[in-house]
């Protein structure tokens, strides 16, 4: 999820997760997570919409990671 960004419109916060299989893995929920933070801190009234550009929103767990660090 190296493309994610966020993108304030208004009262709408809009999160691309970027054009990839935007897979799930530490680096890319910590990512999250902080915009999350940042529109959670945000003055009312607030929104958040998620979007994908690719093909895929998200295609789950990123295994290649989750294989290379077993514990």
């Amino acid at each position: 999820m190296s493309t994610t960004r966020l993108e304030r419109r208004g009262d709408v916060y809009v999160l691309y997760l970027g054009d990839d299989e935007n897979r799930f893995n530490p680096d890319s929920v910590a990512v999250l997570a902080a915009h999350v933070r940042e529109v959670g801190e945000a003055p009312h009234p607030r929104a958040l919409v998620t979007v994908g550009e690719g093909k895929f929103w998200s295609n789950g767990l990123d295994l290649d990671w989750l294989l290379a660090h077993p514990d």
